[in-house]
């Protein structure tokens, strides 16, 4: 009984030490989004967020590509003509290799 309960308790933690290091890689930059006039928007990296390489980002807006072809570092600001009147932001980079959507919001 106490070497059945040793395995489980091996396996436990093995299991939840290996997702908590998958958890704990994943790195999400954070980006303001701010519209400059009745057409164009500032898109900022704020913070890394920890991810190595922001690269291959495009930004969406209703459902149209806009811009795209961008690598951030932090600090850095693009400028997008997305056009006047409410609507759905979309930006998706490409993070330490993998595609995320980065921002969304209603601008």
């Amino acid at each position: 009984m106490v070497l059945l309960t040793v395995v489980v308790a091996v396996f436990v933690i093995k299991t939840g030490t290996s997702l908590a290091g998958t958890l704990g890689k994943t790195s999400m930059p954070v980006f303001t989004v701010e519209r400059v006039n009745s057409t164009h928007v500032r898109i900022t990296l704020y913070s890394a967020g920890g991810a190595e390489s922001i690269e291959n980002c495009r930004v969406k807006y209703r459902d149209v590509e806009v811009c795209s072809g961008w690598s951030f570092d932090t600090g850095t600001m693009k400028m997008c003509r997305v056009g006047s009147g409410p609507g759905d932001l979309y930006l998706m980079c490409s993070v330490d290799g993998e595609e995320r959507i980065v921002l969304k919001s209603q601008i």
